[in-house]
């Protein structure tokens, strides 16, 4: 029915405050000139009439509305039209697709793909800081072993090596550049930038114990095509 396909969901946010009339929460902001790293983690404020928060049967359930609390937002479209003072949009808001709660139609394929990493290069800030840094998850200055997880809102953590060891860099990242061969098509190889909807799904799992070993990722039709893999080969 047409007035029930009024919302469409923000994949994560972490909510910073509520009252009677709004919630304010953090998400990923889009760009304004297409550069990455303009798509910070920013906090956004909509009236509480703009939200859906009833369960939604077959969908991710609402992010519970308390302080520090992350998960789905479903945002009306004049939610979705809310920006920062200086501007910016919330990430996704030129290609939201108002199918909730009653209309969703056929969902965006994301499945997991194992590939053997080349290069795993984040490029981002680090928290609380506004130098523009690039690290190498394979790379020399980090530690073997990685367990590094992504959701649209909140910061990664890297573990260090050298003088650092056993550190965690908290990082916003603004790519997640994975240069790979798949598993199953090892002599190809491809890349994907894990922070692009288009090929990637919004939340991501690194995890290894040495680098080289292999590494799940969660990817759309487009991003099994960059490892030139057809998903459920």
């Amino acid at each position: 029915m047409e007035e029930e396909c009024t919302h469409a969901m923000v994949p994560q946010v972490t909510i910073e405050s509520v009252s009677e009339t709004a919630v304010s929460f953090w998400t990923r902001s889009d760009s304004k000139t297409g550069d990455p790293n303009e798509r910070l983690r920013r906090l956004f404020k909509v009236a509480r009439s703009e939200l859906w928060t009833a369960p939604i049967p077959g969908r991710p359930t609402p992010v519970e509305l308390k302080p520090g609390a992350t998960g789905p937002l479903y945002l009306s479209r004049a939610g979705w039209e809310t920006t920062t003072p200086d501007g910016f949009q919330i990430f996704g808001a030129a290609n939201a697709q108002f199918k909730e709660p009653a209309c969703l139609g056929a969902a965006q394929l994301h499945d997991e793909l194992a590939v053997i990493p080349h290069r795993v290069l984040v490029h981002g800030f680090v928290d609380g800081e506004a130098e523009l840094v690039q690290i190498d998850l394979l790379g020399p200055d980090v530690a073997e072993a990685q367990d590094v997880r992504w959701n649209g809102a909140e910061v990664i953590e890297i573990r260090l090596n050298g003088v650092n060891a056993g550190t965690m860099l908290k990082l916003w990242p603004t790519q997640i550049i994975v240069h790979a061969s798949a598993v199953a098509d090892p002599m190809s190889s491809g890349e994907v930038d894990l922070l692009d909807s288009e090929l990637a799904g919004h939340a991501q799992h690194i995890r290894f114990s040495q680098r080289g070993s292999a590494i799940s990722l969660v990817l759309t039709q487009d991003g099994f095509g960059a490892f030139h893999v057809v998903p459920g080969m």
